[in-house]
């Protein structure tokens, strides 16, 4: 499972755009403790932590202060469809 951001690139300044998703991240972590890993892809943040019980506890608390862009959980399917 990971968080997804999806930064808007139609946008002046896609770049201030991420630094304020992250700023938010970094601010988030600090207040309750967690550890993430984050991974940027093409306009994508993905976010991942270490326990799945995290994720919605991050659902839960997330209060972004310097954006806001909307982010998704999502669950990657083990096995493709036929």
């Amino acid at each position: 499972m990971y968080i997804e951001f999806q930064i808007p690139m139609d946008l002046s300044n896609p770049g201030f755009a991420l630094l304020r998703v992250r700023k938010d991240m970094s601010d988030w972590s600090s207040t309750h403790g967690i550890m993430y890993h984050e991974k940027l892809v093409k306009s994508t943040l993905k976010v991942t932590f270490e326990d799945q019980k995290t994720y919605s506890f991050f659902a839960l608390t997330w209060e972004p202060k310097y954006t806001n862009i909307r982010y998704r959980l999502v669950e990657p399917m083990s096995k493709p469809i036929d």
